[in-house]
């Protein structure tokens, strides 16, 4: 009996000294930014930049004064081709009453593209939202297959006064994709060009990728997990 659950033991170890699996993601290119447009001034602010193609973590908060309309967004992301994981979150808010208001944009973006040179494993989760007065705010996350031309998935706020949690997984094919993500507000011109006019809009997510276990693996966790379960038929 010891002797079974001497072997038990071992599987045991054996299992739990496998490989993870590595998630080799190659990154072609990541980028973020901030924009605030204003047709009155003829051009638009740019807010910071990720460099292009690079990885790590950055922060950034940006504090925009444009014809008396004040303008604030701040973002975070990360982004870690090794382990295959890609986080962000994102906010634009904007506050005024001022003549023109309606001529007013601002964006915060989030695009991360890379390629999975095998079927992988993903699971993703995070939250939209946009709350607005007056005008469009909205909120967005998605994942674009470039192979298929398609959306694997995408969540938007469903209403101008909203915000949703959301949750996704499943198997990606070997492939081009790019995770974007975006938070906009856009007042509406027709509330007058003396109205007051305000809200935000946000983004937030965390998105995995894994590699799929080994048929070896498989059996070796299977033949494992039978031997302990035999194992403790026979002590009982």
């Amino acid at each position: 009996m010891k002797a079974f659950l001497r072997i038990a033991a071992l599987f045991a170890a054996g299992l739990a000294s496998l490989p993870a699996g590595a998630s080799p993601v190659t990154l072609s290119d990541a980028a973020r930014s901030v924009t605030v447009w204003h047709a009155g001034s003829g051009g638009g602010i740019f807010g910071p930049n990720s460099p292009s193609g690079a990885a790590g973590s950055f922060a950034d908060t940006v504090g925009v004064s444009l014809g008396g309309i004040a303008v604030d967004a701040s973002q975070s992301s990360g982004i870690d081709a090794g382990s295959g994981i890609f986080s962000g979150k994102g906010a634009v808010s904007v506050g005024f009453s001022v003549q023109n208001a309606d001529e007013v944009m601002t964006q915060s973006y989030y695009r991360a593209s890379f390629t999975l040179p095998t079927a992988m494993n993903y699971v993703l989760r995070g939250m939209v939202g946009a709350y607005m007065d007056g005008g469009l705010g909205m909120g967005s996350v998605a994942l674009v297959d470039h192979g298929a031309a398609s959306e694997v998935f995408q969540f938007i706020t469903p209403g101008s006064w909203d915000a949703l949690s959301f949750s996704s997984s499943g198997l990606l094919a070997a492939g081009s994709y790019s995770l974007l993500a975006g938070a906009m507000i856009s007042p509406d011109h027709a509330q007058g060009l003396d109205a007051y006019m305000g809200g935000s809009a946000e983004y937030e997510f965390h998105f995995e990728v894994a590699a799929v276990p080994e048929p070896e693996t498989w059996a070796l966790m299977m033949a494992g997990l039978s031997l302990l379960g035999f194992a403790a038929r026979r002590r009982v």
